[in-house]
């Protein structure tokens, strides 16, 4: 009986997951200001990397938050796989790097470099197959920022 009710609240988590997943990444939530599609040389996992700060700052510029609010940033697990190895922000917090200790992006140490209160990073998995078939999982969060 344990086993079944921690089951069955695991997949209610997930399912509230999903909704706040697909209402963020639900570009109609958003003033058509503050959404911007990266193409080209401006992906930040092209070759040429782009520029993810500065397409950070110019879109946050655009966003008043009222007084008393929390801001958070959130991304999907492959756009943080790409930031933190990108070299914009490697090259902005090795300048703390040591032999010893090399220069390693933190959820934290990005919160403070967007100058945000919390960064999150969604990482949830959903099968989209019923009991009995091969299963086809997916990515909750998409390629998102």
């Amino acid at each position: 009986m344990q086993d079944a009710a921690l089951d069955v609240a695991s997949q209610l988590r997930l399912a509230q997951e999903v909704r706040v997943a697909t209402l963020l990444q639900t570009s109609g939530s958003y003033d058509s200001g503050n959404v911007s599609t990266l193409t080209g040389s401006d992906r930040w996992d092209s070759s040429g990397y782009g520029d993810p700060l500065g397409v950070i700052d110019s879109l946050r510029s655009t966003v008043w938050p009222g007084p008393n609010t929390k801001l958070v940033a959130w991304c999907g697990i492959e756009v943080w796989n790409k930031l933190k190895r990108h070299p914009q922000i490697l090259g902005l917090i090795s300048g703390g790097a040591t032999t010893m200790a090399a220069a390693v992006v933190s959820r934290q140490k990005m919160a403070e470099l967007l100058e945000v209160d919390e960064f999150v990073v969604g990482e949830a998995w959903q099968i989209a197959t019923n009991p009995g078939q091969t299963d086809s999982s997916t990515r909750v969060w998409g390629k998102y920022f």
